[in-house]
Formats: structure tokens, C-alpha cells, sequence
């Protein structure tokens, strides 16, 4: 007896496949050029998960559905998204520290430039200082 069922992707067109008694789902996917992608997986009409190595049932419609590059079960898409919020996290805090070691630099730039202009005013001071001592010691000599 020959059964017919149809194969697609979710968002595309289906082809109508015939099939033995027995034939596995992923026979009938291969009878269509198709084959389950990483990260994709199988559906039914009814919008049940169906494993490829299960027998194809007369009438069904099986849809390829997802990408979620990483596996296919919930837990693992769950996972993926943590792993990627985690990753934009990190990328934020390095664009951070990167913003805040920039701050950093301009601060550290201004205050050596303050530090320099100091330097200068004390060299300055001193040298006048040493003046005004001339000055007080002629006045005391003049005692």
C-alpha cells in the first residue's frame, strides 16, 4: 500500500510524497531533497514535535521549522539566549572599561599638564624668591 504525505518548510512550498509502510520520516524528507538542519526541527500539522527517525504516518504534513543555531529542544535555544545576553554584556562592560580607561587618560594627561605648568610656576617662584633674598640681605647688610 502506498501513503502519501507532505513535506516542507514552515514558510515555504510542500511536496507531496509517496511512501512504504515503515518509512521513516527522514526517508520521506530525503525523497523530497530535504534534510533537517542544524538547529531546525520537525512539526507536524497538529504543531507536535516529531523526531525524523519516526515512522511517517499516511496523510500527515511535516513542516522543517527553527534555526536556532544550536540545537533544537527549548532548553538549548534557552541556553543560546543566555549565552548570547551573557556575550552583550561582556562586549558592554569591555566598551566601558575601554570608555572609562580613554576618561582616564585625558585626566591623567590634564593633571601632568597641571603638574608641568606647577613645576614651572615653583621654578619661577624660586628663582624670585632668590631675588627678593638679594634685595632683603643688601637691606641688612645696610644696618
Amino acid at each position: 500500500m502506498v501513503n502519501k504525505a507532505e513535506v516542507g518548510r514552515f514558510d515555504g512550498e510542500l511536496k507531496t510524497i509517496a511512501f512504504s509502510e515503515g518509512d521513516t520520516v527522514s526517508t520521506i524528507l530525503s525523497k523530497a531533497g530535504m534534510s533537517v538542519g542544524e538547529g531546525e526541527m520537525l512539526n507536524d500539522d497538529s504543531g507536535a514535535v516529531v523526531n525524523s527517525t519516526d515512522i511517517a504516518v499516511d496523510g500527515k504534513t511535516y513542516y522543517i521549522v527553527g534555526n536556532y543555531k544550536q540545537g533544537s529542544g527549548i532548553d538549548e535555544v534557552q541556553n543560546f539566549e543566555v549565552g548570547n545576553l551573557a556575550d552583550a554584556i561582556g562586549d558592554v562592560d569591555k566598551e566601558r572599561a575601554e570608555i572609562q580607561k580613554e576618561k582616564v587618560k585625558v585626566i591623567l594627561r590634564d593633571v601632568l599638564d597641571r603638574k608641568d605648568v606647577l613645576e614651572c610656576d615653583i621654578s619661577r617662584l624660586q628663582k624670585e624668591l632668590k631675588e627678593v633674598e638679594k634685595d632683603l640681605k643688601v637691606f641688612s647688610r645696610k644696618k
